[in-house]
């Protein structure tokens, strides 16, 4: 799965390789991230790595649904960070270029939020741009 990540076809402009890529590191986030130690009850993905149209300076829009402590969410936060620094490493081998200055943006929503449909919230459920469920507690 690894050496599939990092030898898409980034280079051609007709390629999809930028979602594809931003669609397969979402979702091993997801696989390796545990929501009990973070307060995480879902991850959403949500911009143009969800729309499929990612180019090369596209970010990763990560919505969060936490429910734990402040403690938790720092935590959480730390670890997305971590993350960023082994996929900007990634991104320079595969693009031979720096990468955008987060690859990885995330959001935080909490109960309050979706039960007021507040912040990013407001686009779970929505019928134009609505949030893609990755995965759930």
């Amino acid at each position: 799965m690894y050496e599939e990540m990092l030898n898409n076809d980034v280079n051609n402009p007709q390629s999809d390789a930028h979602s594809k890529w931003r669609y397969e590191l979402v979702k091993l986030i997801a696989d390796k991230l545990d929501f009990d130690r973070f307060g995480v009850e879902a991850i959403y993905l949500i911009g143009s790595t969800k729309n499929y149209t990612a180019g090369p300076e596209s970010d990763i829009d990560l919505m969060f649904h936490c429910t734990g402590t402040d403690h938790q969410e720092r935590e959480l936060k730390a670890w997305i960070e971590g993350w960023n620094h082994g996929l900007a490493a990634m991104y320079a081998y595969k693009n031979g270029q720096n990468p955008p200055e987060e690859l990885l943006d995330i959001h935080i929503i909490n109960d309050e939020d979706i039960k007021n449909k507040t912040s990013y919230a407001v686009m779970i459920g929505s019928l134009h741009n609505s949030a893609r469920l990755i995965k759930r507690k």
